[in-house]
């Protein structure tokens, strides 16, 4: 018989529903092809198996081996049937139909791209006999040349073939005009006037949008659109014959959903740059004593103003209300709410809840404003962004600081170094003294228990097999780390049974954990982590700084014999567990920093972020900063040696101006991003598909803080990590690629925060 190849595994990116139907008809073609769909019902537990065996690795790690039932593990069809319950997201029809009919072309789009982004909607919208119709209306109706839209309507015969070569000469044409530096594609030319003022133009000026173009039915952009003067239809305010009344000024404070800038309905307002300023009235500031910054304004909820103290936050990108307040304020208890499309969350990156949005009346200083909050189904006061902190007048930006740092009388550069190098001398002469936190490996005070969900069932993992290749360099491994106590030999039975995985670090290899059931069973200690945004405040004055990495750090850490038990796991040597913390299990990243925590704590000018720590000299003079830094120095190496923390000598960076600390620099005049992070980012190259988006995407995202307004240069890059936003990448993703790549090559360095500086609200 004629050898049949297996079929390609589920592919887990791009739409699930393509992929899973590729899969469904190749395995059921597989089916035929090796004779299994002739096998008697006896069988059918065997065709099960070879079912999971053929949709690959990745599907099963990902979706946990599908967690079948006994019942469906019995059933080829009904296993089939799990699995596309599991893998295929239910889509909604409307929402899928919507997203077709109001597609149109974009101004930087091919026709053959817009076809194919037609096409891709069609197929999820289910038009059925009328798809290749309904793409050709959409073609006729939605492509991006007004005068085309025309010329096709008047056509009786025109199919999606005739409407795609139209739209594809009219390219031609345009590319090959822009190459002889000709004027943009059109059907007419006008006359080159010499003279300086505004040249005549060949077709009158229109009376309601003030433009010049041909009178064509629905050409005009003003049509359906309502004067901001009169409130009238189908004109725009310059043409507006109604004389504007100066004296009222009302301006509305809006955020738009793609950008974070403030639109207003006046044309005569002040510029982004003006210098005139505005006394602040009643604003209190509380900050100080762990409170926010307040302004009073008056506002209109009901039939009557108020005076509303609102928060002020210039850290965020949109004004809101809380649904309690509201109902407090209007005095009703279900006020009306206009639909909002804003997906909002929290510093954390927790999602709040927006119920709609309100048009509020603002009155400031003798001008009256709209304001747009958002209503969030939380209890908060109404809180102005940025743009409607600027708008109202209650802040003003700093386009730019600058500071002249302490100056030494009589100290140039190398006498600096100098100095640096004098007291790093001392520095090294403390890290010889304790030379013994470099040798062997650590032990802190204690046991640990891991506990156990009881509702969850004990599970021995079957065995994976390791390469031959692998097996040397496995067997030298695990004879080192049990002549160092950290696994012993396990020959009795025990409930948990996991793998391993093995890491290759230079000539030898690292053996990790791999519990998926074990993980699932866990219960985590939920530690709150010290983060970065913590440290930073702390390091105004710092001028000098080490660094230090604890050794092995979760083998620190001593399991009972319970726990241990726990950790067993298969080698082709026989079964092994661990005596101490190993890399892997869910709970070690909090179980090994509640310790070294508790080790540390009470030392000034000693922080830390999981297995890395942080030594910091601080004071007004250089000098005076490598004095204080030797004293914490000293201080944390007898700590550690107390308490027998083992450091790598390897990684130990000593009296230093500029170290790197989890991934960015820390320097004597601020932070800075790491260079080969930017590197990173600028090499990436264009991506392919949804999983190349998301790590870039991702890269850019660490590197936030050093970029402003880094949320609304990322809008579509964002849209296309989400499975349910069909893969596209046109000439929008184009730019909006580059232009972030263009952000993170300029990024400058940040200057620390400093407490005890004068404080000013932006």
């Amino acid at each position: 018989s004629v050898p049949v190849p297996q079929p390609s595994p589920l592919s887990l990116d791009g739409d699930m529903t393509e992929n899973f139907e590729f899969f469904e008809r190749s395995w059921r073609n597989y089916n035929s092809a090796t004779g299994m769909d002739k096998w008697p019902p006896a069988n059918n537990e065997r065709k099960v198996s070879v079912l999971m065996s053929v949709i690959g690795e990745q599907a099963r790690k990902k979706y946990f081996n599908f967690e079948l039932t006994q019942q469906q593990l019995a059933d080829p069809d009904a296993a089939l049937d799990a699995i596309k319950a599991k893998v295929v997201v239910k889509r909604n029809l409307m929402i899928d139909r919507l997203d077709f009919f109001t597609a149109t072309q974009l101004s930087s789009e091919l026709v053959d791209d817009y076809k194919g982004r037609l096409r891709s909607l069609a197929k999820v919208s289910k038009l059925g006999n009328l798809e290749e119709e309904l793409i050709a209306y959409k073609v006729v109706t939605a492509n991006k040349w007004p005068h085309l839209r025309t010329k096709m309507l008047t056509m009786t015969d025109i199919t999606l073939e005739k409407a795609i070569d139209l739209c594809r000469a009219e390219e031609i044409a345009a590319r090959r005009s822009q190459e002889l530096g000709s004027l943009p594609s059109s059907s007419e030319v006008n006359k080159v006037f010499k003279t300086k003022g505004q040249p005549k133009q060949k077709s009158p000026r229109c009376k309601f949008c003030g433009d010049y173009h041909e009178f064509v039915k629905g050409l005009c952009p003003a049509l359906g659109k309502r004067c901001n003067r009169c409130k009238k239809k189908n004109h725009f305010e310059k043409v507006c014959k109604v004389k504007s009344k100066k004296s009222r000024r009302v301006k509305q404070v809006k955020e738009e959903e793609d950008t974070s800038e403030t639109s207003s309905t006046t044309s005569d307002s002040e510029p982004e740059d003006s210098e005139e300023e505005y006394e602040i009235g009643k604003i209190f500031d509380n900050s100080n004593t762990g409170g926010s910054v307040l302004a009073k304004l008056n506002l209109k909820f009901g039939a009557e103003w108020e005076p509303v103290l609102c928060e002020v936050d210039t850290g965020a990108n949109t004004s809101l209300i809380g649904h309690e307040c509201l109902v407090k304020l209007s005095g009703v208890p279900d006020p009306e709410l206009l639909p909002s499309k804003l997906r909002l969350q929290s510093f954390g990156g927790t999602p709040i809840n927006v119920l709609g949005q309100v048009k509020v009346p603002c009155r400031r200083l003798g001008r009256k404003f709209v304001l747009v909050l958002q209503v969030v189904d939380v209890d908060h006061r109404p809180l102005l962004s940025a743009n409607a902190s600027k708008e109202l007048g209650l802040v003003k930006f700093c386009n730019s600081v600058s500071f002249d740092g302490p100056n030494i009388p009589g100290t140039s550069p190398d006498q600096k170094q100098n100095i640096v190098n004098v007291h790093r001398l001392k520095a090294q002469q403390i890290v010889n003294e304790h030379s013994r936190l470099f040798e062997g490996y650590g032990k802190l005070p204690g046991v640990v228990t891991l506990e156990i969900d009881p509702d969850v069932a004990p599970k021995i993992q079957p065995p994976r097999r390791v390469p031959i290749a692998k097996r040397s360099q496995l067997k030298a491994e695990l004879e080192s780390l049990e002549k160092n106590g950290i696994i012993v030999k396990e020959t009795a039975h025990t409930e948990w049974v996991s793998n391993i995985v093995i890491v290759q670090r230079g000539s030898g290899v690292r053996i990790c954990l791999d519990p998926v059931f074990l993980n699932k069973a866990l219960k985590r200690p939920n530690l709150q982590f010290v983060t970065l945004e913590e440290i930073l405040p702390e390091l105004g004055k710092a001028k000098v700084f080490t660094t230090v990495d604890a050794k092995k750090g979760f083998w620190h850490v001593v399991f009972d014999e319970p726990s241990s038990k726990l950790t067993t796991f298969w080698t082709p040597f026989g079964r092994y567990r661990w005596t101490r913390l190993p890399f892997g299990v869910a709970p070690a990243p909090e179980i090994f920093q509640l310790k070294l925590q508790e080790v540390i704590q009470d030392l000034e000018g000693v922080e830390c972020i999981a297995d890395d720590i942080l030594v910091v000299g601080v004071g007004d003079t250089l000098d005076e900063a490598l004095r204080n830094h030797n004293k914490c120095l000293e201080k944390l190496l007898c700590r550690l040696e107390e308490h027998n923390v083992k450091l790598n000598r390897s990684k130990l960076k000593l009296c230093e101006t500029s170290v790197k600390f989890y991934g960015h620099i820390l320097t004597d005049q601020g932070l800075k991003a790491d260079d080969s992070k930017i590197a990173a980012i600028r090499d990436f190259p264009r991506p392919i598909n949804r999983k190349e988006v998301h790590r870039f995407v991702g890269m850019v995202t660490y590197l936030g803080r050093f970029i402003r307004n880094l949320s609304a240069n990322l809008t579509h890059l964002r849209e296309l990590i989400s499975e349910s936003v069909p893969w596209k990448w046109t000439a929008v993703e184009e730019k909006e690629f580059n232009q972030v790549k263009s952000l993170v090559a300029d990024i400058k360095s940040l200057r620390y925060y400093d407490v005890n500086e004068p404080l000013t609200i932006e």
